[in-house]
C-alpha cells in the first residue's frame, strides 16, 4: 500500500494519467505490472493458465511498444532455481508448449490489419528517426532537466542510494534482475534519436516500468527496520513532494514544449520564492 502510494505521488504516473492519458505508456505500465505478478505465479506454480496469460501479455506488450520487451530479462531473475525446472516442465508437456502460442495472437492480428488496410505486414510509421546504439545519451536520460528520470522523479534512485540499509542476501537475485533490465531497458531508451522524447514530463518512455522500479522500493520499505525508516520514508516523502511541485508547475504552463527547457530550476525553487 505505501509502494502504491508512492509511485503514485512521486512519479511522473499522475501526469499520464489526468493530463495525457493518450500516450501508450499507461498502457504498457498496466501490461508490464501484469507480466511480472503472473511471472512471480510462474515461480510458485507453472501452470498452464499462468503460461498462457503471461505468453498473451507478451505479445500485447509487443504491440504496444516492442523496444518494452526488455522487461523479459527479469524471468530468469525472477524464476532463480525454478527456472530450470520450470524449462523442462514445459517442454515434456504439449499442453505448456502449446500455452505459449497466444505470444502470436496479438502481433498476428495486427500485422493482418496492416496488410488488409496497407499491403504490408509491417509499417514503420517514424520514418527517419530511429536509435543511434553507439551514441546513447545515458547521462542525459537520467539526470538533465530536459525530462531526465531522476530530476523529475528522484524516488526512482533512492531505493538503490539507500540499499545499504535494506539490503538482504536472500534479494540479491532480484535487485541484480532490477538493476541490469532497467539499465539495459536505459540504455535503450536513451538510444533514441530524441532522447528526451519532446513534450513529457520526465522520462515519458520509463513510466512503462515504473513496476519494476516498485519491487526494490517495495523490498527496501519491507526490509529495515523502525530505526531506518524513521530516515528512509521522510526521504521518500521528500522526493514525493518534489515531484509533486514540478507536475503543478507543468500543469501551470511552466517547462512547456520548447527545448531546451529554460525554467526548470526558476519552477523547483518558486514555492519557496526562489528564483
Amino acid at each position: 500500500a505505501i509502494v502504491i502510494l508512492l509511485l503514485t505521488f512521486g512519479s511522473n504516473i499522475i501526469y499520464y494519467l489526468i493530463d495525457a492519458p493518450l500516450y501508450s505508456h499507461i498502457y504498457s505500465f498496466a501490461l508490464i505490472a501484469a507480466f511480472l505478478y503472473l511471472a512471480f505465479c510462474i515461480k510458485e506454480l507453472p501452470t498452464v493458465k499462468n503460461i498462457c496469460s503471461i505468453s498473451f501479455i507478451t505479445g500485447l506488450i509487443f504491440i504496444t511498444r516492442p523496444v518494452n520487451l526488455s522487461i523479459m530479462l527479469m524471468l530468469p531473475f525472477i524464476l532463480g532455481s525454478n527456472l530450470k525446472a520450470t524449462v523442462l516442465s514445459i517442454v515434456r508437456q504439449p499442453k505448456l508448449i502449446a500455452s505459449l502460442l497466444p505470444v502470436l495472437l496479438m502481433p498476428a492480428l495486427l500485422f493482418s490489419i496492416y496488410k488488409s488496410a496497407l499491403g504490408h505486414y509491417f509499417v514503420y510509421s517514424y520514418d527517419q528517426e530511429g536509435f543511434d546504439f553507439l551514441h546513447p545519451h545515458f547521462w542525459q536520460f537520467l539526470i538533465h532537466y530536459d525530462n531526465g528520470l531522476f530530476s523529475y522523479m528522484p524516488l526512482l534512485a533512492m531505493p538503490f542510494l539507500f540499499i545499504f540499509a535494506w539490503y538482504r542476501s536472500a534479494d540479491k537475485p532480484i535487485i541484480a534482475g532490477a538493476a541490469a533490465t532497467l539499465f539495459i531497458t536505459i540504455y535503450i531508451q536513451s538510444s533514441w534519436w530524441c532522447w528526451y522524447f519532446g513534450y513529457s514530463f520526465g522520462a515519458r518512455t520509463m513510466l512503462d516500468f515504473l513496476p519494476l522500479f516498485g519491487i526494490p522500493l517495495a523490498m527496501s520499505v519491507r526490509n529495515t527496520d523502525f530505526k531506518k525508516n524513521v530516515y528512509l520514508i521522510p526521504v521518500y516523502t521528500l522526493c514525493c513532494i518534489f515531484t509533486l511541485n514540478l507536475y503543478q508547475q507543468k500543469s501551470a504552463n511552466h517547462m512547456m514544449s520548447s527545448y531546451p527547457i529554460r525554467d526548470y530550476w526558476q519552477s523547483v525553487g518558486k514555492p519557496f520564492g526562489l528564483k
